[in-house]
């Protein structure tokens, strides 16, 4: 599918309940998300595959240290899909005097929002509700 139309099928997950995420960066090198929309339940799914970068981030403030105690028994407590982007050309490089890091770097290609935490991933495919995009 053409990569332009993903931003089209990332747009329907926006403001979406995730019922589950997996992470699989050994064996299948992968990172899924399942949702649903709060209205209508309808279900949604959303898989990364050829995952070379991901990056979690607890908030983008000094606020990042304070974690929040999600209670999956609790109907009132969930977590929400923000947002989900792709944004092509995005590099990214550590910076430190300790070279060991400054080997790294990637080019993050998606960005997703839950809450206020941000997972940005750098994947050469997505297949969102059974359809497959090329990054």
């Amino acid at each position: 599918m053409n990569v332009n139309n993903v931003q089209d099928a990332f747009d329907d997950l926006w403001a979406t309940v995730i019922t589950d995420m997996s992470f699989d960066m050994v064996t299948k090198n992968r990172f899924r998300i399942d949702c649903k929309n709060g209205g209508t339940e309808e279900k949604h799914f959303v898989e990364f595959h050829e995952v070379s970068a991901l990056y979690f981030f607890n908030d983008s403030t000094t606020l990042r240290k304070d974690f929040y105690d999600y209670d999956e028994d609790d109907e009132e407590s969930y977590l929400e899909l923000t947002s989900i982007d792709y944004i092509p050309d995005c590099k990214s490089k550590f910076e430190s005097t300790d070279t060991y890091f400054q080997q790294y770097s990637s080019d993050v290609n998606v960005a997703l929002d839950i809450w206020s935490n941000s997972i940005f991933i750098e994947a050469g495919k997505v297949i969102v509700n059974g359809v497959e995009y090329l990054l």
